[in-house]
């Protein structure tokens, strides 16, 4: 959702807390407080380190 629409992480944590469409489509509480942006950039990270890339692209299957 954040790279359909082109948001910073910040924009994106902001959506989170503010947008009803973007809790529904997380199945988030309309009361949830959402969460900091840095944890977009901490999430990358790992993803990154775990080299899980192409299984987060693909929905978990591979381009094998």
């Amino acid at each position: 959702m954040q790279f359909l629409e082109d948001l910073t992480d910040r924009q994106a944590a902001d959506a989170v807390r503010s947008r009803i469409d973007w809790k529904y489509l997380l199945s988030l509480e309309l009361g949830d407080p959402g969460f900091d942006f840095s944890v977009l950039s901490e999430f990358r990270s790992r993803i990154i380190a775990g080299h899980l890339e192409q299984q987060l692209a693909f929905g978990g299957r591979t381009m094998d």
